[in-house]
């Protein structure tokens, strides 16, 4: 927090830092809002540094080419039929409808789908637990801002105290990821970001491609769709 910052504003500069000489600068700024305890959390692309960071990052730059993202495309359509059946269903019975609603919940079945390979039907039913888990981990509290503080100031003590920011929904996206990958892995593949991680996996070798860790990486890389 005390070391001295260098901020850039010039377009030549900042497309120098990101793209031409990026291999220099790639760990330009370290938020330390993490324990050694945040096992999830610390392989997110935005937490990851050096080594660490170029693994993830090898696993999921295969899974971001165009072809394989349009590739997603009919599960995204599937959500959008269902949110004009949403729409319909309302203006039956009413003259007015919340657009915020109806797609923020269109917004998280894509996601639950093409992200998390799970079908939370949140559009038909109204909720579900899937929507709970997602609001819960966005709430903010007074227990975790000054988890948020101590940990920014103070990493060494938070890691000897054995301070986690992991809330405990995070474990709950764990369950369903794990439970998605071992039946992927029995047989059967919907075309979805799990999918194309299953599959960069195995190409892959080293630590990142272990099964443990490779859980870990696509659960973090998957609340990038949040």
């Amino acid at each position: 927090m005390l070391k001295p910052k260098l901020m850039i504003a010039d377009p030549e500069l900042v497309k120098a830092v990101l793209i031409k000489d990026f291999d220099h600068f790639v760990d330009r700024r370290i938020f330390n809002l993490t324990s050694d305890r945040d096992e999830i959390i610390n392989e997110m692309l935005t937490q990851a540094t050096g080594t660490h960071w170029k693994g993830i990052r090898s696993v999921l730059s295969p899974s971001f080419t165009s072809g394989r993202m349009k590739g997603m495309y009919p599960l995204v359509e599937q959500k959008a039929d269902a949110l004009l059946d949403y729409i319909h269903k309302k203006l039956k019975t009413k003259t007015s409808i919340k657009l915020k609603k109806c797609f923020g919940l269109y917004t998280l079945e894509v996601i639950s789908s093409c992200a998390f390979g799970m079908d939370t039907n949140s559009l038909r039913d109204g909720h579900s637990t899937f929507n709970t888990q997602v609001e819960n981990i966005f709430k903010t509290s007074t227990i975790r801002m000054i988890k948020m503080i101590f940990l920014l100031h103070f990493p060494k003590l938070s890691n000897v105290l054995k301070m986690s920011f992991t809330q405990p929904e995070v474990f709950f996206f764990r369950d369903v990821v794990t439970e998605t990958i071992k039946q992927r892995e029995a047989g059967g593949k919907r075309g979805d970001f799990l999918d194309l991680m299953m599959e960069s996996r195995d190409h892959q070798s080293g630590p990142t491609s272990k099964t443990s860790k490779y859980r870990n990486v696509s659960i973090a890389v998957s609340f990038i769709f949040f």
